[in-house]
């Protein structure tokens, strides 16, 4: 799902334990993730080039949802609860 290489995506951390790094990573589903970063509560963006995140459409409660995110270290997708006071990126699908 990540972009291949790493035009957009920062080198991964030499010393980061990746069971599957970032130069693995063949996107083979054409999805094309960047790392757009996530705004922290505060409002500023932080992680832009190392960290992709994007909402899903699954609510945890009245404070959470459910994200994607994807890191410059690791070549999978993992799934996290996100504050809703935090910024994450979206992926707008024409039906």
């Amino acid at each position: 799902m990540k972009e291949a290489a790493t035009t957009h995506w920062a080198n991964p951390n030499p010393d980061a334990w990746a069971p599957t790094p970032n130069t693995d990573v063949t996107n083979e589903t054409g999805f094309t993730a960047l790392p757009g970063g996530l705004r922290n509560y505060d409002g500023p963006m932080v992680a832009i080039g190392s960290l992709g995140s994007w909402w899903s459409s699954t609510v945890e409660d009245k404070y959470n949802d459910w994200n994607r995110i994807m890191s410059s270290d690791y070549g999978y997708v993992s799934r996290s609860k996100g504050n809703k006071n935090y910024g994450y990126s979206v992926r707008c699908v024409k039906d």
